[in-house]
């Protein structure tokens, strides 16, 4: 026979909530979510004539900063975003060499998935905005898809 639930359930940790307690409320409980790397590719150099190279170092000391202040909002509001990087690098660790490439690491959050599309494109022209610059090549990809997680009012009222 064919299983027909009523409802599905599931729990989620959430940072700051003591072991063993569960929180419960109608809407949204957690943010639409993905990852996104950055991938920056210039021209390496030797470190005694890095005018002959492109390196991605100055493009990634502002893109660090700016992408987190695409963000808007709490988590309260509607149209709330965030981005946080959580992962820079360049180069290689060497002495001798100015670097050619460089990735930056960042997971966006939205608190509906129609405002994902809308902080992608932002993240994305800013990246290809700093990128041409600083005439690098530049790359993006996403990862750790998620939509929002919405706790539907009748299924919150059944547990109740």
């Amino acid at each position: 026979s064919e299983i027909t639930p009523d409802f599905a359930f599931s729990l989620h940790n959430l940072p700051g909530v003591p072991f063993g307690e569960v929180r419960l409320k109608s809407g949204v409980v957690n943010c639409a979510s993905r990852g996104m790397r950055i991938v920056l590719e210039g021209k390496t150099a030797h470190s005694s004539m890095p005018e002959t190279g492109i390196s991605p170092m100055l493009a990634i000391s502002e893109l660090m900063p700016a992408l987190p202040a695409l963000g808007r909002g709490s988590f309260a509001d509607d149209d709330f975003s965030m981005v946080t990087v959580t992962h820079a690098e360049m180069g290689e660790a060497v002495f001798g060499i100015a670097p050619a490439h460089a990735e930056v690491w960042a997971t966006l959050r939205t608190r509906r998935d129609e405002r994902m599309a809308d902080l992608c494109a932002a993240a994305q022209a800013l990246a290809a905005e700093i990128a041409g610059r600083h005439r690098l090549a530049l790359s993006s990809d996403y990862h750790e898809i998620f939509v929002a997680s919405i706790n539907a009012p009748d299924a919150v009222a059944h547990l109740r």
